[in-house]
């Protein structure tokens, strides 16, 4: 959200989403390369 002011408002949508990632990513220390979302997976709502 810092780096584009238009996306405040997924904020809400953003803090309930359910996300697995590496301790790198989470630490800032990597990029994010890969996003997905499988509907089967088992995870979130």
């Amino acid at each position: 959200m810092q780096r584009d002011r238009r996306a405040w408002w997924t904020r809400h949508w953003l803090l309930r989403t359910t996300c697995i990632q590496t301790r790198e990513v989470f630490e800032h220390s990597e990029p994010i390369l890969w996003i997905s979302h499988d509907a089967d997976d088992g995870i979130g709502n």
